[in-house]
């Protein structure tokens, strides 16, 4: 069960009365010396958590400015299996309606963005991730996977170039060489200008088994992927998601400190323990680049009829799409850190239908 993000006490504190909290003292356990990547210098010094006005006020993010705004894909979402996936026509709809919403600043509109998923976990005994799209020729192929006999990508990925959209490719490894897939997947599809990087799902690092949490993320196997990544595109960028910060990496933060950290956290309480959640997550991993993957329906059971915990918060807004994303990035600081909100697909459908 996905749970937000614990943080220690004092943390939550620090971000509630906004004081400067360091990178440095929020740092995870859990990895062993030789398993960290070389120490790396982060451009912090330009770099402010908070930033103040004349007053000494803090200026917020009162304008709800987002860098992207658009949706996750997978084949098991509102899109595989409660409406017609194989029209790209009606994917372009959904993330013009959601970075419509949005803007990142004044005068220009928030990119539109999607977290595309082409590898799912299986539960295989000899293969541990399926990939929707058939084996490549020219290219190394790890151990542990499965490939469909039709690419399900291409014509998606084609109609993306043309609508101007940035587009992360990501996986549910299971128990596959993480840096090796990185390369297949980015080799496969670089000839895309939508596809700007690969992204890594921890809850299905090393596990296939539904209700465990996955494994951490070390510092090293980071930096590889991302190596990896960059040496078919320079360009290109890796992120990281789980709604627990023990699961991604403790100190690296991307070559061009470029990475990205994705929260998927569900089964909130209240509209402020989630504000709570977000604000802490951003403030931890800036300057980076973060990801709130949100809508999630958060139901005890999955064929419960009874709203969820998340669910009835989310639909407590008119039009959630825009004004429930809003509400969360307002609570933030202004301070020049990127921002998406990317809405799940298990229940896009049901707020695109309230945000109309």
């Amino acid at each position: 069960m996905k749970k937000s993000l614990t943080l220690t006490t004092a943390f939550i504190s620090a971000v509630l009365s906004f004081s400067f909290v360091s990178c440095d003292s929020l740092t995870q356990a859990g990895t062993s010396q030789k398993d960290k990547a070389p120490s790396q210098e982060q451009n912090t010094e330009e770099f402010q958590t908070f930033n103040y006005d004349e007053n000494g006020e803090i200026i917020m993010n009162t304008n709800g400015y987002a860098e992207w705004a658009g949706v996750r894909h997978s084949s098991y979402g509102d899109f595989g299996y409660r409406h017609d996936s194989s029209d790209p026509s009606d994917m372009k709809e959904y993330v013009d309606a959601m970075k419509s919403f949005y803007k990142k600043n004044k005068t220009a509109s928030a990119t539109g963005a999607l977290i595309w998923i082409v590898g799912e976990v299986a539960s295989g005994k000899k293969a541990s991730c399926r990939l929707n799209f058939p084996e490549p020729d020219g290219i190394e192929i790890p151990d542990g996977l499965i490939f469909s006999d039709e690419d399900n990508n291409e014509e998606f990925l084609t109609v993306f170039d043309n609508a101007g959209y940035d587009v992360w490719l990501q996986v549910e490894p299971g128990f596959v060489d993480l840096e090796k897939l990185a390369s297949l997947v980015m080799t496969k599809y670089r000839n895309h200008k939508c596809v700007k990087g690969f992204g890594i799902d921890t809850e299905w690092y090393k596990n296939i088994t539904d209700g465990n949490d996955g494994t951490p993320l070390d510092d090293l196997t980071a930096q590889k992927v991302d190596a990896a990544v960059k040496k078919v595109n320079p360009a290109y960028s890796v992120f990281a998601k789980h709604w627990d910060t023990k699961f991604l990496p403790p100190n690296y933060r991307g070559k061009n400190n470029d990475m990205i950290f994705v929260t998927d956290s569900q089964y909130f309480e209240s509209l402020e323990e989630m504000k709570e959640h977000y604000s802490g997550w951003a403030n931890h991993y800036a300057p980076n680049p973060v990801f709130f993957q949100i809508g999630y329906y958060a139901r005890e059971g999955a064929y419960d009829e009874e709203p969820g915990s998340d669910e009835k918060i989310w639909k407590s807004f008119d039009k959630p799409l825009k004004n429930f994303g809003t509400e969360i990035l307002k609570s933030l600081p202004e301070n020049g850190q990127k921002r998406g909100i990317i809405w799940v697909d298990f229940s896009f459908l049901d707020a695109y239908d309230l945000s109309r």
